[in-house]
This record gives C-alpha cells, structure tokens and sequence, in this order.
C-alpha cells in the first residue's frame, strides 16, 4: 500500500536497533492510509544519517523520503532507506 509518493508524508518517530541492525521507524500519512513504516538502514547510511531522537527531531517530517524494496536470501522482502532531500523540524 505504501510507495514513494508526494501525496505521502512521512514523520521520523525513532531509530532503532535490533540484534545490530538499523531501523528508521517513521509515521506515513496518505489520502487513505496512516501507520508506521520501518526502513532497514545500511551500515553505509547508519553513520551518514544524523537524524536521531536524542537530538529533538522526534515529530519532524522528512521531505523527499526515498526507500527500495529489497528481497533478502530467506524469501522475505522489505523496505530499505535510501535518502531524504531535508528534514522540518
């Protein structure tokens, strides 16, 4: 149901980190739909994105938000960040 648009908005609520892997859990608002999407962060982009919750950018939306589908070797597929144009605060 989600996919890169700019009818979507998306706000940063959190980066997580589960067993060492990357998340950037944002909020999505479209015409017809609202819930949490959850980006896989490379290891590349995990020192490069500064957006944090400890630094006040909780809420903040993030414009020009773009992710990719990728599958992975056990049969499941999900979405990756790949890079935000600027972040309101």
């Amino acid at each position: 149901m989600i996919k890169e648009s700019p009818e979507v908005d998306y706000y940063y609520e959190m980066r997580e980190e589960i067993f060492g892997q990357d998340y950037l859990v944002v909020n999505a608002y479209g015409s017809s739909f609202c819930g949490k999407l959850c980006l896989v962060i490379s290891e590349k982009d995990a020192v490069k994105i500064k957006i944090d919750s400890s630094k006040g950018y909780q809420g903040a939306q993030l414009i020009g938000l773009k992710f990719k589908k990728q599958a992975s070797d056990y049969g499941w597929s999900g979405l990756v960040y790949d890079s935000i144009e600027y972040v309101v605060e």
